[in-house]
């Protein structure tokens, strides 16, 4: 772990300036810049603390949570500062280069949000010495993924998780790839996965294996439909790895009755009545299901309204709805043909069944649709428009406030008709009002400026007018702020009155009004000069204030409460928490009264550095305090303004336990075994302690275990029997027990079996032994390695690389791997793809 810049050199007041200085600083850069629309409510900026050389780099990472919840990567999109540019520079990548000896802070912003990190550049930071990549040897399915994560150790004994820092590689990539420390399988096989950071580099093998579909289900399960509908099937298959996969697409379909339904790529159509089956079938898998079709026939037309009468001229919208001999209706209306017994009376749209008036008389509207027809005799009258009303009459209306007129004809028959939405609307001087002529606002006038203008309604040659008169905005409301206050008794609450008018401009009336408490007795409030809206307590209770101008007021209610929160005081006062830990706070207030009470579960908590300490605000937990990292932060605890606070100091996290992997295995003679080490703090945090921990072994005439430098925990079996292989750091152990087997070597495999691999390429081959007693063991470090043809490939023995073979020629040559008297064999094909 890099060594951190310390903030205990400053006071926690100072840290907080400091840090909030940066942020509002880094904020307003970022104000200027566009953000995405999807809202942030929070970034975590990471490291959150980190120590490097001069020359090094560091790479900050930046994840935003999003108000729908949601978590978001968004260090490509922040914006990055640095306090001390000539300690530490920092690109708009994130990435941060040690310039020269010095502290700095890195401040990233996101939407106006901002997160900050403190750096040490110091000649005596420690050294990266060696890459663990987990989990190690892990075998996934074809098509699936595996997430690794690398671990560097450095020189001071240190961990660091550097995941999203290392260059990822995969030796085969026509086997996996992997990209950002995840890993997606394309073929199977085997290939060597790598982490590399500058010159240091850990590797881990990952193991391709087939998957196949064991089921095939669709869906919808046994739908029923009518004839002529269609019905979309899925077909999923469960693979024989347990995920599933929507195989629709690759499926081949069929219909066990092609009469009752036809089905093409899971899409089936229904022809007539009956049941089929519907099948789906990959390989030799199939799924099935059963659709089953109703016929449904038009059994008759009913059209309405029934006998409706219109004037001519104008029109009539008829509707038809089909009955079918299953009880269901449908709107048939742009499916029938209409046709007008006498077009001279009334015509109709032949697929609309809009009819329009042409003379005075009657006709036979008839729908028809194959055999089927309804019918409704719609009746003409002959009245002609003679003129048309318009009202209001001549209206006065406030500025802001809108101005509906209708229009109302007069008919030669003495009728009358609403003619508002059919009528044109014209305003004479636009600029006072303008009127609508849209279909949801016909008649609707909007007042724009005091002044007059001429409201007129046209219908064809016929014309009516009103005048509009708009006189000044009015007063329309007025509104009293703070709304429902709450003030302690003896004490004062400042009211203002803003009024609302017509044209929706809005004034503070707080002077102009006149106060008054509908309780003196509770409270009272003032008219006089200077002192206008101020409300005195005078005994607790409620009583309604009210502002008025004229005949229109506003009212609130004031509510005169007993005693309030004065201070708050959070014990214990400045605990030390070691990483990991928890510790109860408690928040006692005092009020104007000197009571006190415990307002633990009332109060909002707070901690002004999260990444040393957390602090719970829910219900079942408020003020649980959690820590997270060494270092300091302020608890504070808040109550209506009213805050009190306390120092958490978070000391390093301990070793807790020791778990030595794997557990229970047996060996035979002469093999050997790889051990891990891994410790877990009291913060529940695990590190990998290998090459720091002691080795030992119960009976090394059973067995011994490495301590050397390269190989700490590498166990040989020695002879039969059993051995206790135990890991100890300090006064902490771990142990398992280790059975060595009379089993020989009968044995050897080398796999990938027979692989092709481009010139200059690499193939790491695995070897794995079988023994006399049916079990495996890896051996690959342990034989020796050889190619019949060092031409064609050259594989190596080295310990950092066993088993990795260099193509260097076209041809092909025969790997070995020799254990004592046992060898095993595969061949390997070099191709030359600029010949292919």
């Amino acid at each position: 772990m890099m060594k951190k810049l310390s903030l205990r050199r400053l006071a926690p007041a100072s840290v907080s300036r400091l840090v909030m200085g940066l942020v509002l600083l880094a904020a307003t850069v970022n104000c200027q810049s566009d953000e995405s629309t999807t809202t942030a409510i929070s970034i975590a900026l990471s490291p959150t603390d980190a120590s490097i050389r001069p020359g090094d780099t560091v790479q900050f990472s930046v994840i935003a949570k999003l108000a729908d919840g949601s978590a978001k990567n968004v260090t490509a999109q922040a914006t990055y500062l640095s306090t001390s540019p000539e300690v530490l520079t920092v690109d708009a990548t994130g990435n941060g280069v040690g310039v020269a000896l010095g502290s700095s802070f890195v401040v990233a912003t996101y939407q106006g949000i901002s997160s900050s990190a403190a750096v040490t550049v110091d000649a005596s930071a420690p050294t990266l010495t060696s890459i663990a990549v987990t989990p190690v040897n892990s075998s996934i399915a074809l098509g699936t993924t595996q997430s690794f994560v690398a671990t560097g150790s450095y020189s001071n004994n240190t961990t660091r998780d550097l995941t999203g820092m290392v260059t990822w590689t995969s030796s085969a990539q026509s086997v996996a790839t992997i990209a950002a420390g995840r890993a997606t399988a394309v073929a199977v096989g085997t290939t060597v996965i790598t982490a590399s950071f500058g010159t240091t580099a850990g590797n881990t093998m990952l193991t391709v294996s087939p998957a196949i579909i064991v089921s095939i289900a669709l869906t919808p399960t046994t739908p029923s439909v009518a004839a002529g509908s269609k019905v979309n099937f899925t077909a999923t298959a469960t693979l024989s790895n347990n995920a599933t996969q929507d195989v629709s697409a690759d499926a081949t379909w069929t219909s066990s009755a092609p009469t009752v339904a036809t089905v093409d790529k899971g899409s089936a159509t229904t022809l007539a009545a009956g049941r089929t089956t519907i099948e789906a079938t990959v390989g030799a898998i199939k799924g099935s299901t059963v659709l089953t079709v109703s016929a449904a026939t038009l059994v008759s037309i009913a059209v309405t309204p029934s006998n409706p009468s219109i004037a001519r001229g104008t029109t009539q919208q008829f509707t038809v709805t089909g009955t079918f001999s299953n009880n269901t209706t449908q709107n048939l209306t742009d499916s029938v043909v209409w046709t007008s017994g006498i077009p001279t009376v009334a015509t109709i749209g032949g697929s609309t069944g809009l009819a329009t008036g042409v003379a005075a008389g009657t006709t036979v509207i008839r729908a028809t649709i194959g055999a089927i027809s309804g019918t409704s005799t719609l009746s003409v009258t002959p009245a002609t428009l003679v003129s048309i009303s318009v009202s209001p009459t001549n209206p006065t209306v406030p500025l802001g406030v809108p101005a509906r007129f209708t229009a109302t004809g007069i008919f030669s028959d003495n009728s009358n008709q609403d003619l508002t939405g059919s009528v044109t609307w014209a305003s004479a001087t636009a600029a006072t009002a303008s009127i609508s002529n849209a279909v949801d606002s016909k008649g609707e006038a909007t007042t724009l400026a005091v002044g007059t203008t001429v409201i007129s309604a046209t219908q064809g040659t016929v014309s009516a007018t009103s005048t509009l008169t708009v006189t000044a905005a009015t007063l329309a409301s007025i509104e009293i702020a703070p709304a429902l206050p709450s003030i302690a008794n003896g004490t004062t609450r400042q009211f203002t009155a803003t009024g609302v008018f017509t044209d929706a401009t809005r004034q503070d009336l707080t002077d102009s009004v006149t106060w008054s408490s509908a309780t003196p007795a509770v409270a009272t409030i003032s008219n006089a000069d200077g002192s206008r809206g101020l409300a005195t307590s005078a005994s607790l209770g409620m009583t309604v204030i009210t502002a008025a101008s004229g005949n229109i007021m506003g009212t609130t209610t004031l509510t005169v409460a007993g005693a309030t929160l004065v201070s708050i005081a959070v014990t214990p006062a400045n605990p030390t928490l070691a990483r990991g830990t928890t510790t109860q706070l408690t928040a006692t207030g005092t009020y104007t009264d000197n009571s006190t009470q415990d307002l633990t579960a009332a109060v909002t908590w707070a901690s002004t550095m999260q990444g040393v300490a957390t602090v719970s605000g829910a219900a079942n937990s408020s003020g649980l305090v959690t820590a997270v990292l060494e270092g300091t932060t302020s608890i504070t605890a808040t109550l209506d303004a009213i805050m009190g606070a306390t120092t958490i100091t978070v000391s390093a996290a301990t070793l807790s336990t020791i778990t030595v992997t794997p557990a229970g295995v047996a060996l035979p003679v002469g093999i050997s075994n790889a051990y891990v080490a891994t410790g877990t703090y009291s913060d529940n945090t695990t590190q990998v302690l290998t090459t720091q921990v002691t080795w030992s072994s119960s009976d090394t005439n059973v067995a011994t275990i490495s301590i050397a430098v390269g190989s700490e925990g590498v166990a040989i079996g020695v002879a039969p029997g059993s051995a206790m292989i135990t890991a100890t750091l300090g006064t902490i152990a771990g142990s398992t027990t280790l059975t060595i087997t009379t089993a020989t070597i009968d044995s050897i495999t080398v796999t990938p079996a027979s692989p092709t691999t481009n010139l200059n390429g690499m193939q790491q081959f695995v070897a794995t032994a079988t023994m006399s007693d049916n079990t495996t063991a890896v051996v690959t470090t342990q034989v020796t390695w050889g190619s019949s043809d060092a031409y064609v490939a050259d594989i190596s023995n080295d310990p950092a690389s066993m088993g990795l073979a260099t193509a260097l020629m076209a041809g092909t040559t025969t790997i070995s791997a020799q254990l004592g008297t046992v060898t095993g064999t595969t061949n390997m094909t070099v191709v030359d793809p600029n010949n292919m």
